[in-house]
């Protein structure tokens, strides 16, 4: 498995994903940085609040991209074959693969929150726990939308599934928008993950850290979302017909 997640990983650097949404959110950056200074008092704190925003879409494009196509992309190239004729089941391959993934992920977020750091630090401003938490949660919700876009994958072009699963983000931060129209409508809420327990909002402006128990409680919701969605991945990918 070890082989298979370093494999994966090291497959996705080498398409150079990482550098391209790398120079694409240091612009935006910038950008965050010359509208903070359009405010008078607390600059750091509107180029962090516009900072995270910016990396979290970074992320969760990534995440999309990424889930969407691999898995795909080794059916219709029968590269897969290399892998599944050797000693391993599926489900080991699937969460290895999965697991690279996350792993490429997790690197890629850290990177832009570091030069987000270094950014906020050059402004004189500090980091508070809200944006540590912050950086937990979101990494969450991309883990969430990586698996989804892996299972969506395995029946729709990526295209599609890149539609799909921005209708989920939408629908997602958007529950109590959904609960209060029709009736036949608020299904929709049952179906999609409420990413608003993944939200901090205006929290990180105020430097407002979540309490333990909400911190836990929103790291239990999105853990329980990644591991349905890996467990029915994994359960489409073990009875695929390759």
């Amino acid at each position: 498995m070890k082989a298979i997640i370093l494999h994966t990983f090291r497959s996705l650097l080498r398409e150079k994903i990482i550098y391209n949404v790398f120079g694409v959110t240091v612009l935006f950056l910038f950008i965050g940085y010359l509208a903070s200074q359009l405010v008078f008092g607390f600059q750091h704190r509107v180029m962090l609040d516009i900072g995270v925003m910016v990396n979290a879409i970074s992320v969760f494009l990534v995440a999309i991209s990424v889930g969407a196509r691999f898995f795909r992309q080794e059916i219709e190239t029968k590269t897969i074959y290399l892998f599944l004729v050797r000693p391993i089941s599926r489900t080991e391959f699937y969460f290895s693969r999965f697991a690279g993934m996350a792993l490429f992920l997790l690197l890629n977020y850290t990177i832009l929150s570091l030069v987000l750091w270094l950014a906020v630090t050059l402004a004189l401003g500090d980091l508070s726990v809200a944006f540590l938490q912050s950086f937990f949660l979101t990494y969450l919700e991309s883990l969430i939308l990586l698996a989804a876009s892996i299972l969506f994958g395995f029946w729709f072009r990526p295209a599609l599934v890149f539609m799909i699963m921005t209708a989920m983000v939408f629908l997602g931060h958007n529950h109590a928008l959904i609960a209060s129209m029709q009736s036949g409508v608020g299904v929709l809420t049952v179906l999609t993950p409420n990413f608003s327990a993944l939200l901090m909002g205006d929290r990180i402006y105020y430097e407002e850290s979540l309490s333990v128990a909400l911190f836990l409680n929103g790291l239990l919701f999105g853990g329980v979302w990644v591991f349905f969605f890996t467990l029915i991945g994994n359960a489409v990918f073990s009875r695929k017909n390759l």
